[in-house]
């Protein structure tokens, strides 16, 4: 059970491994679950749909479905989603400012490069 305290609360949001990646994933826009897993290359389908479902019950992340033929379906950042990328953007300023890295040397996935 989560205390009364917003900052427990944020970090709850984030918590999991694969959560933080994820959501670096869908900061440039829909994606559809298959082009995550190709993205995330290290997380099997059942923790990435698991983490996504979490995602959407937090109000993070936004699932839409298309109902074409074959339907599909794309997951999207909601209001709430993107307006995290405050405390990530503090994060990665952290990361540079505590240690080595520069800000061109991020070799993981090179989102951070982009949030400003």
């Amino acid at each position: 059970m989560i205390s009364n305290c917003p900052v427990e609360y944020t970090l709850s949001l984030m918590s999991g491994k694969w959560t933080a990646h994820i959501l670096m994933e869908l900061a440039c826009g829909p994606v559809r679950s298959g082009i995550l897993e190709k993205r995330i290359t290290s997380i099997t389908p059942k923790v990435l749909i698991h983490r996504l479902r979490k995602l959407e019950e937090s109000g993070l992340v936004v699932r839409t479905i298309y109902p074409k033929t074959p339907s599909h379906v794309d997951y999207s950042l909601s209001e709430k989603g993107k307006s995290l990328f405050i405390v990530i953007f503090e994060l990665k300023l952290w990361g540079i400012s505590n240690s080595t890295f520069e800000n061109e040397d991020c070799q993981r996935c090179r989102k951070c490069l982009s949030i400003q």
